[in-house]
Order: C-alpha cells, then structure tokens, then sequence
C-alpha cells in the first residue's frame, strides 16, 4: 500500500479510504448481528450445541488448521495424481 502511495497517489489514497471503510462497515455489522439485545423470540428459544456438535466442529477446526500449518500432508498425496494429469495434456 506504501508504494501505491508513492507512485500513484490517487489510487493509494483511494484504496487506503476503501479499506478503513470495510473495516468499519464490517465492525458495524458484526456488532449489530451478534453483540445487539436478541429481538426474536423464536432465536431467544433456541440452544446452543450440544456436546455430540461441538466435538464435529472441534475436529473439524483442528484437520482446517493442520492442513493450513502444515499443507505437506495433503500435498503429498494429491501431488502424483496431479503430475500424472499435467503430463497427459
């Protein structure tokens, strides 16, 4: 964003402007969606998960996150299957 800045003034000041405000826009939203008082008597009633939920979305975060830490693991499995359809075009 510095070098924009410096080479193109204009459009530097144009994004540096369009990122403030979707951070601001999106802060806005994210606290009127989910920090506001509930309105709707029908959410109000609502649970939150239970245990047997929580564990599929816990295991589920946890292979996202090694495969994010550590993408070798799934490469390495889909790496000769790629090689081999990139030598038969």
């Amino acid at each position: 964003m510095l070098s924009v800045l410096h080479s193109h003034t204009g459009a530097g000041i144009a994004a540096l402007l369009g990122v403030v405000l979707s951070a601001a826009y999106t802060l806005s939203f994210y606290r009127r969606a989910l920090l506001g008082p509930i309105k709707n008597d029908g959410v109000a009633s609502l649970i939150d998960l239970r245990r047997r939920e929580l564990l599929i979305m816990m295991v589920l975060a946890f292979c996202i996150l090694l495969v994010g830490l550590y993408p070798a693991l799934l490469l390495d499995i889909i790496q000769p299957v790629g090689t081999a359809w990139l030598q038969g075009l």
